[in-house]
């Protein structure tokens, strides 16, 4: 699914569940100047993330091995449980978490958030029923394959879900790290995809808040000389 948007920004301010202040998701070319707006860069991490939707439908054992040239020749890799919940963190919210904007409406910010991050990544699930307000988007790839010494689950592998479900009034909306799922690692299913990363092939932009303190800072200086010279 094509990107709502080319730029997200999402500012934390006064978390209490995190000391970050502020990160920046942004939406950047996989081929540079095509405006595919197939990666999102993490400027809190200087990690590029892939669109899940692209490994869709493939295993993990067929993602690793080289499928689409991903891991062997465009330098990605698969993403850590813990590095997903480090994005989480940036994208403002907690993992393994179920927000409910009908129950709790102060989390209404927080489902937004998740909502943003799926639109984001490109949902790999999608449902709709036909007749009712039921709506379903879900970004749902493999991570790192921890499970692979493990001979009590041989052949297994975690993966993670990000998504929302929209029921009347009510939104759901979460942020799973997949350290409480599994599936078979040579299975291939359709609305799976894989959490691949890399670090970022390109010289970091200074954000906008970074823009903003270091104007305020050379006309602060400014100010300074000007004070400096003789009248």
């Amino acid at each position: 699914m094509k990107k709502h948007f080319t730029t997200l920004v999402i500012s934390l301010l006064g978390m209490s569940s995190a000391t970050l202040t502020h990160a920046a998701l942004i939406t950047r070319d996989f081929v540079g100047g095509s405006g595919d707006a197939l990666l999102t860069y993490d400027s809190d991490t200087g990690l590029e993330w892939l669109d899940t939707t692209l490994t869709d439908g493939r295993s993990f054992t067929e993602v690793k091995a080289g499928w689409g040239g991903w891991t062997t020749t465009s330098g990605f890799r698969y993403a850590t449980m813990a590095e997903l919940r480090r994005l989480f963190v940036s994208a403002g919210v907690m993992p393994n978490f179920l927000y409910d904007t009908y129950s709790t409406p102060s989390d209404v910010t927080d489902v937004d958030r998740i909502i943003a991050l799926t639109r984001l990544f490109g949902p790999t699930f999608i449902y709709e029923d036909e007749g009712s307000p039921l709506q379903r988007r879900s970004v749902m790839g493999f991570v790192a394959d921890d499970y692979s010494d493990n001979p009590d689950y041989a052949g297994f592998g975690r993966y993670a879900d990000v998504g929302f479900y929209q029921l009347g009034w009510t939104t759901y909306a979460w942020a799973q790290d997949g350290s409480s799922t599994q599936v078979q690692r040579s299975g291939q299913y359709g609305g799976l995809g894989s959490f691949l990363v890399r670090e970022s092939v390109i010289t970091p932009v200074p954000e906008p808040t970074t823009l903003a303190l270091s104007g305020v800072g050379l006309l602060a200086l400014l100010a300074l000389r000007r004070n400096d010279k003789p009248f």
